[in-house]
């Protein structure tokens, strides 16, 4: 996957969308890039609007939790997020179908800021 240039140094503003319950954006330079909310108060659902498509996220698992990925209304996954009992979910590894596995991990204190910090496998 090539990293796209004008993204770069670009400022990622995580935000609760004001008059919508559960509901969280990106925005980058003033505009709405993504949009999640959770379906139900204490439900495992939220659903991801983006102007490339629209997508569910599902927790799974009790004890060996771990989050689905899907293209809305699909029941294949597209990803996997395994999160790292070590960090409390603030790190973790995700594991797209296509076989490539990515490392997520915080890369300031206290969990500040994220990124995915290596692939650990390619097919």
């Amino acid at each position: 996957m090539a990293l796209n240039p004008d993204w770069t140094g670009r400022e990622l503003i995580w935000q609760k969308i004001p008059d919508v319950s559960r509901a969280r954006e990106i925005v980058i330079d003033g505009e709405t890039w993504v949009r999640l909310r959770r379906v139900r108060r204490f439900g495992s659902l939220a659903t991801v609007e983006s102007k490339a498509g629209e997508w569910t996220l599902k927790r799974v698992g009790l004890f060996r939790t771990r989050i689905t990925i899907r293209v809305a209304d699909q029941e294949l996954n597209l990803a996997l997020f395994t999160p790292s009992f070590a960090w409390f979910g603030s790190a973790g590894t995700l594991e797209f179908s296509v076989g490539r596995v990515c490392h997520w991990a915080p890369t300031k204190s206290f969990g500040r800021e994220h990124s995915f910090s290596r692939i650990i496998s390619s097919s």
